[in-house]
């Protein structure tokens, strides 16, 4: 299954896709958030182990791993 990140300009009523980042980054999307059209990041996980994180400047056409992993455990 393919890891697709879509945009929308018209509030969410249609979707363009804008790229596949099955090759780009490692595990599955958690979470993500866009500060502006350009700046994001996008959070990854193994079911709760090998978490990563992942940022763009460029609305998402390239991605770039900021952490090596992040430990989640207490």
């Amino acid at each position: 299954m393919g890891k697709m990140l879509w945009t929308t300009k018209d509030s969410g009523h249609t979707y363009t896709p804008v790229k596949d980042l099955s090759t780009d980054i490692q595990n599955y999307p958690t979470d993500m958030a866009f500060r502006n059209k350009s700046n994001g990041m996008i959070l990854t996980s193994y079911h709760g182990e090998d978490t990563y994180a992942y940022i763009t400047n460029d609305a998402g056409k390239t991605w770039i791993r900021t952490i090596q992993e992040i430990s989640m455990s207490g």
